[in-house]
């Protein structure tokens, strides 16, 4: 946790549990984070396996995804995020994005997770925004493409439970 910071991150999860970058065939099972700014980025990699893991207590993100080929995200469990209310944070469970990247994510399987607020801070669960499109920057080249979400247990109150921008 964040602490002799004096700003409103103190008290609060700081740095990143795991960075995964330029890798492949990556398996990541069985682990619990909790108490991290962000549990885990992944960039520009392949063959990713994220299961079973146990995410909490974060301040801002649980998984984020940039660039990133043949992603299987299952039976993971995340909930309870603790999220400061000044730092301007505004986590995500699951979160793909595209700023940046100079190639799509593609083939992207999310199943069987459980994603539930609980007690914890107000959170987006499974957002892929796809900023290299919505901005104009890039056409269809750079679309997310085969992309499955399926059972999902999602419990939350926040107006993003499922959110996809621009996919094939």
């Amino acid at each position: 946790l964040a602490s002799e910071t004096d700003s409103p991150a103190d008290g609060y999860g700081t740095g990143n549990g795991l960075y995964v970058r330029n890798s492949s065939d990556i398996a990541i099972e069985n682990n619990v984070f909790y108490n991290w700014y962000r549990a885990a980025n992944f960039a520009n990699s392949t063959g990713l396996d994220i299961s079973s893991n146990e995410i909490h207590s974060i301040r801002s993100d649980g998984m984020d995804f940039v660039q990133v080929q043949d992603v299987i995200i299952r039976s993971n469990y995340i909930h309870d995020f603790i999220t400061s209310p000044e730092t301007g944070d505004h986590p995500d469970f699951i979160q793909f994005w595209s700023a940046g990247a100079t190639e799509p994510s593609v083939n992207i399987t999310i199943d069987s997770n459980i994603l539930i607020v609980g007690e914890g801070g107000v959170a987006q669960t499974i957002f892929m925004r796809n900023e290299a499109v919505d901005t104009g920057l890039y056409g269809m080249e750079m679309y997310y493409k085969n992309v499955a979400i399926t059972n999902n247990y999602i419990l939350a109150s926040d107006y993003h439970g499922i959110t996809i921008g621009e996919v094939d």
